[in-house]
């Protein structure tokens, strides 16, 4: 879920945007949302899990990575 969100999020940029300006803004936006969704679940029914919590944050990552691969 969170590679799909990083991916809309860092495609959402125009052209004219600056490429490394973007891909940070998609790590940091996407990474605090992820691991907002997964402290917010210590109040919840659901058990809070450090590996999602590392999946949550490093799938933005991979994916400015993909972005900075095809790009060249």
């Amino acid at each position: 879920m969170f590679l799909t969100f990083a991916f809309v999020y860092r495609y959402s940029f125009t052209r004219s945007a600056s490429a490394v300006a973007a891909s940070i803004y998609t790590v940091l936006v996407c990474s605090s949302w992820g691991a907002f969704c997964e402290f917010i679940q210590i109040w919840l029914p659901r058990d809070f899990n450090p590996l999602e919590l590392a999946a949550n944050m490093g799938a933005p990552v991979v994916v400015v990575a993909l972005f900075y691969i095809f790009q060249r």
